[in-house]
């Protein structure tokens, strides 16, 4: 088990520590001309990316040693709308629609395909019979929990490596990310509230 760092010294620590000596020139100057700061900004892009890179290549790993010796049915589009589906949780076609920038009828041909192979269902509004949610169902499910369960291996080895008081730092940064710096992904914006919600 890796040992978990405690109080000073601890990785965010330092890197808090290095952030507050930058941040006065950084800020009294031109920051975007300083080379620690731009080594900066590349780290953590490439921190991002790397990090992305590595939960996508786990999941193809494991789809392909699981279709090794059957063809899968999801095809690489059928793949991200499903994707796009499950982070807008039971969104209705025409919200489907306008999160991906498509047409209604390209929308509604891609739902019902992925619907006739089992991976995604209707669910009919409790208050208003007209409208219908697109839940995934259990069979995608299947493809889904694959990535989950990396992603809770890793949150388990965070809890290992850190510090209760980092922990709760990277918490609260991911959460302001989430938050306050990807609004163009805010589902708020797509996607009405609805009586499903009420199932969560």
């Amino acid at each position: 088990m890796a040992e978990k760092k405690k109080g000073t010294g601890s990785p965010f620590e330092n890197m808090w520590s290095e952030l507050s000596r930058l941040s006065k020139s950084w800020f009294e100057g031109d920051r975007e001309q300083d080379p620690e700061y731009r080594s900066y900004i590349k780290s953590l892009e490439q921190e991002f990316s790397t990090i992305y890179d590595k939960f996508r290549l786990h999941f193809y790993t494991q789809i392909f040693s699981r279709f090794e010796n059957r063809e899968a049915t999801l095809t690489t589009v059928e793949s991200f709308s499903m994707d796009c589906i499950m982070a807008m949780d039971h969104p209705t076609v025409a919200e489907f629609a306008a999160m991906m920038n498509i047409s209604a009828p390209n929308a509604a041909y891609r739902v019902n395909s992925l619907v006739q192979k089992g991976y995604l269902r209707k669910v009919q509004s409790k208050e208003d019979a007209r409208i219908f949610y697109l839940e995934p169902s259990e069979k995608y499910m299947n493809y889904y929990r694959i990535n989950l369960g990396y992603l809770d291996t890793v949150v388990a080895r965070c809890r290992e490596r850190f510090s209760d008081e980092d922990y709760v730092k990277l918490t609260s940064m991911l959460h302001i990310i989430n938050s306050e710096l990807m609004p163009e992904l805010d589902m708020k914006r797509f996607r009405a509230p609805r009586d499903i919600d009420s199932k969560e």
